[in-house]
């Protein structure tokens, strides 16, 4: 496969279509005018790639705001638009995913969702392994102002001290924000997570046995 081929070059395409005269009068059985003609195209890539309309008419600098047209290397100007910086991929994960976990976050992390439980649960399914299990109680014990949330020891993928600052850092402002870590299943501390009233908790289990097997 030659170099065109594995690296896309409309400018590099275009250059050897001008030099097709020269071509057929002096040949070039090696492919090498090809070649360097792709060369010199390619310092000119990536501003030919992104000022490029599309194939239905789509303005070339619109890819940067479409996420199903961006390239990889364009996701980091498309997070801004979102607010979210988008990281360097870390050495150990792959390209394809990096990109998918990347174009999710740009959604995901956005900071037009600050503030929101949504936002609060998936920074803190960030810092967990499966299930993920996040539990949040707004209005707790009724006061508007108290907010809860808690998460399970056994699903920490990170460490306490991370999702805790996480979770602080995720606060919603003018709210009162508890943050706790359940080390069992089977507690109070899960009953109280689950239930935020005695009457709460009454309402969804009927006998104590049902409550300590599946609180």
């Amino acid at each position: 496969m030659s170099l065109p081929d594995i690296y896309p070059n409309s400018v590099g395409d275009e250059a050897v279509d001008d030099f097709q005269p020269i071509i057929k009068t002096y040949t070039d059985p090696t492919n090498s005018l090809n070649i360097y003609l792709h060369g010199l195209a390619a310092m000119f890539k990536q501003v030919d790639d992104i000022a490029r309309d599309g194939a239905n008419g789509e303005p070339g600098w619109s890819q940067v705001f479409d996420l199903a047209r961006a390239k990889t290397e364009w996701l980091p100007w498309t997070g801004q638009l979102t607010g979210y910086v988008v990281p360097i991929q870390p050495a150990g994960q792959s390209l394809a995913a990096y990109d998918a976990e990347q174009r999710v976050n740009i959604t995901k992390f956005s900071t037009w969702r600050r503030g929101t439980v949504g936002m609060l649960i998936d920074i803190l399914k960030k810092q967990l392994n499966p299930p993920q299990r996040v539990l949040i109680t707004e209005r707790y014990g009724g006061d508007p102002w108290q907010i809860r949330a808690w998460v399970y020891q056994a699903d920490i993928k990170t460490s306490t001290a991370e999702i805790t600052k996480a979770a602080q850092d995720a606060k919603f402002a003018g709210l009162l924000f508890t943050f706790s870590i359940l080390t069992i299943d089977n507690s109070y501390d899960v009953v109280n997570a689950k239930q935020a009233t005695y009457q709460a908790a009454q309402t969804a289990y009927t006998v104590y046995d049902t409550m300590y097997k599946a609180p």
